[in-house]
């Protein structure tokens, strides 16, 4: 996984027990630090398969406390399809667990 703001690119360390991806690029991390919106471009090679996600990154001002969270719509649709997906993980899990016993 790579992901680019800009100019500026990071390549991603899985994190394989949680499944997440994390990116440690100091220049990256202090430019997403500033307030504002920050388009995003995520790439993520499986194989000979390639795919690019977009998001965009909203950065509040010191001091708004909105508690909003701005995403783009396919960011969104993607968080909610994850937690379907964990949902589903942990009912076959817990349904596993009681056929076994």
């Amino acid at each position: 996984m790579e992901v680019e703001f800009g100019p500026l690119k990071a390549q991603g360390k899985l994190n394989a027990d949680v499944g997440s991806f994390s990116f440690t690029g100091p220049t990256l991390l202090a430019a997403l630090r500033q307030p504002g919106d920050h388009a995003l471009v995520f790439t993520l090679v499986t194989g000979n398969d390639t795919d690019l996600i977009e998001g965009k990154l909203r950065v509040a001002q010191r001091g708004d406390t909105h508690g909003h969270w701005h995403a783009s719509p396919v960011v969104k649709v993607g968080a909610a399809v994850l937690v379907v997906l964990f949902v589903i993980a942990m009912a076959w899990r817990l349904r596993r667990r009681r056929t076994v016993r």
